[in-house]
């Protein structure tokens, strides 16, 4: 029916869903498809949704990559408007929190920083070429 939002959005549950399941793969898989048609219809609100559910991935499972995403998915959300909705907010802090216990200090912040310079573009790219090893 050509509404790409709720696809996007279906994509976004199921990859949370996987990561419950302890299968970051599939979220991954599923979150890359939704990046990717995100990027298609040009709906950066949906872009960054995804790189959040991206950045979630990587922060329980690869350190650096995780801390990079994560501050992108925040930069671009703030530029945006877009606040995370209190559910997605309570579901992925704990693995924002675990990329911060898991990194060391000095790595987790000098990521975070890079990653929130970074245009939607840069972190689109960045989440995808991440994605072959988050």
């Amino acid at each position: 029916m050509g509404d790409t939002t709720t696809v996007v959005f279906t994509l976004n549950t199921l990859a949370m869903s996987a990561l419950l399941d302890r299968n970051p793969f599939r979220a991954i898989g599923l979150l890359t498809y939704g990046l990717k048609l995100s990027e298609e219809v040009g709906s950066r609100g949906n872009a960054v949704y995804c790189l959040e559910g991206l950045a979630a991935v990587a922060g329980s499972r690869q350190e650096r990559a995780g801390c990079t995403a994560l501050g992108a998915s925040e930069a671009l959300r703030e530029a945006l408007h877009a606040r995370l909705a209190p559910n997605d907010r309570a579901f992925y802090e704990p693995y924002i929190e675990a990329a911060r216990v898991r990194t060391d200090h000095a790595v987790f912040t000098a990521a975070w920083a890079e990653g929130r310079k970074l245009s939607l573009d840069q972190a689109v790219e960045y989440a995808l070429e991440e994605g072959e090893y988050l």
